[in-house]
């Protein structure tokens, strides 16, 4: 036993739900509830840029089960536009992975796309690590799909 007014470590908590971490129900639960509300924070968030900023904004989250959530700032037929509107538009889109990446037009062809790293605390400059070529929206769609939607486009 401890006298009181001390502190416990670490190793002196008693550790009895300790394993509530391993059961799979609770984790599921736990993961559902993270889930919820960082997409409840998310659209709050897209609301402010659209209130505070007058900034017009589209948000899509697809969920690993395919269900989708979907925040507009507009309700029209014409918004959002297509992916091939944004790509072409000016000034060029910027679009943002996770990991620190961006995916950026090279300046010869527009479909054509440069996969750069963003500055970092170890580099002065970005660094060019690969090409790749957008045929289609399907194959671009396809691409930015792992990304979840978090980070996809700068604000």
């Amino acid at each position: 036993m401890m006298p009181e007014g001390e502190r416990k470590n670490f190793k002196d908590v008693d550790h009895a739900d300790a394993e509530s971490h391993l059961d799979p129900r609770r984790s599921t639960i736990r993961h559902h509830q993270k889930f919820r509300t960082r997409t409840q924070t998310l659209i709050r968030k897209a609301n402010e840029l659209w209130k505070e900023c007058n900034a017009e904004v589209s948000l899509v989250v697809r969920r690993d089960s395919g269900k989708y959530y979907v925040y507009q700032s507009r309700n029209s037929m014409e918004w959002p536009p297509n992916i091939d509107e944004v790509y072409s538009s000016y000034p060029l889109a910027e679009t943002y992975f996770p990991g620190g990446e961006q995916l950026m037009p090279t300046k010869n062809a527009p479909r054509r796309w440069k996969l750069v790293e963003l500055k970092s605390k170890d580099r002065a400059h970005p660094v060019p690590t690969q090409e790749i070529e957008s045929k289609s929206e399907k194959s671009y769609s396809t691409y930015i799909e792992g990304s979840r939607v978090e980070g996809v486009k700068k604000i």
